[in-house]
């Protein structure tokens, strides 16, 4: 049904990526209970979710004395005692339908487990749900050229004083998109060589979103700057 379009959910996966690489602390936590888990914590981002929806979680599982054991991958339901709290009002989040979750002893039935242990699968899968972010990056990039090329009748003679111009980005993103989806064609390769491309591809996207969007968005001053500099130049140049 996911797969299809007829319901709809989320990731809620940068936290527990973060923390199995070691950078941030696993924000949910489980016990073992019978019949499967029970999970507590909170998440203070969550896009692409909504009541009556669901996402894809992980939680470290800890032992009776406190220690951790595993973590375990499971779905969850954004349905009542699930705490749903909408987020601050920020430019361009609106539309991405994005809550903070808490939980507090939510069950997860065996049912709902998707993997347990969960890194085994996390190290099939991470590739694949790198590359997905990859996506993204090249979405907004093409958009950010797209408003790049028309204003060049009325702004081109005043561009051109960028050192980015819509054709490089561009060259740049066909490149990048190619090899996206060179990579894509094996999603589940656990080569270390080939997750360091995939890091390295998704990094190289999301610098170029930056350029492209700053160019796009936030340079007026900047060509301004240049094109005074242009202009007095030429001004001092002798005949």
């Amino acid at each position: 049904d996911h797969a299809a379009g007829r319901t709809f959910g989320g990731t809620a996966l940068s936290n527990p990526m973060k923390a199995l690489a070691e950078i941030e602390p696993m924000l949910l936590r489980a016990r073992k209970t019978v019949g499967g888990y029970l999970v507590s914590g909170s998440l203070p981002w969550v896009s692409h979710i909504a009541p009556g929806q669901y996402c894809g979680a992980i939680a470290r599982v800890h032992r009776d004395d406190g220690t951790p054991s595993h973590e375990i991958m499971f779905i969850l339901r954004c349905d009542p005692p699930v705490e749903l709290r909408p987020c601050p009002h920020f430019s361009g989040m609106e539309g991405t339908s994005t809550f903070g979750i808490r939980l507090d002893d939510y069950f997860v039935a065996e049912q709902d487990l998707v993997a347990d242990p969960a890194r085994p699968f996390i190290k099939r899968i991470r590739g694949a749900f790198i590359l997905l972010q990859a996506g993204m990056a090249v979405g907004v990039i093409q958009g950010a050229v797209d408003s790049m090329r028309e204003v060049e009748p009325a702004l081109g003679h005043v561009n051109r004083h960028l050192s980015d111009r819509p054709d490089e980005i561009q060259a740049e993103l066909d490149e990048l998109t190619a090899h996206a989806l060179l990579l894509a064609q094996t999603p589940f390769e656990q080569d270390p060589d080939y997750f360091l491309d995939v890091l390295d591809t998704r990094a190289q996207g999301a610098e170029l979103a930056l350029r492209a969007n700053f160019i796009a968005i936030v340079t007026p001053a900047i060509k301004h700057l240049r094109w005074e500099m242009a202009r007095l130049s030429r001004e001092e140049m002798p005949a």
